[in-house]
């Protein structure tokens, strides 16, 4: 079973697990809150490209989940888009089968989780 390894920016001091409760708490995903209220968590599939606006956090967090929890939307090889008009419906169907998703926005690699995920490691950023 393949693991994939996961990559969270943040200025919030997490303990033990990354979660989704945060979801709307901060100016990103605050303008996210607004298309649907699927409550996630935001990861990097790999660390670079860094997108500007994370440039200044003081922590980077790492996570492991199996590759297989993922629905990769990219390929999309269950027609989720094609059968869900809005994103919060999207987002309800996959999170029925699936543990996150992963998509591509402005040539970065993005992946949300719908569920609290343990972190396996924190490095804390000089900037």
């Amino acid at each position: 079973m393949t693991k994939i390894k996961l990559y969270h920016y943040s200025n919030t001091d997490f303990k033990e697990y990354i979660k989704t409760s945060f979801y709307g708490q901060n100016y990103f995903t605050s303008n996210d809150l607004k298309a649907t209220e699927v409550k996630r968590a935001f990861f990097y599939l790999e660390l670079n490209p860094l997108e500007r606006r994370f440039s200044g956090c003081r922590y980077l967090y790492i996570a492991e989940i199996l590759k297989s929890r993922i629905y990769d939307l990219r390929a999309d090889l269950r027609g989720y888009k094609s059968r869900y008009n809005t994103i919060t419906r999207l987002l309800r169907a996959i999170k029925q089968n699936y543990n996150g998703i992963i998509y591509e926005a402005g040539g970065v690699v993005i992946v949300n989780l719908f569920y609290d995920i343990k972190i396996k490691d924190k490095i804390t950023l000089t900037r």
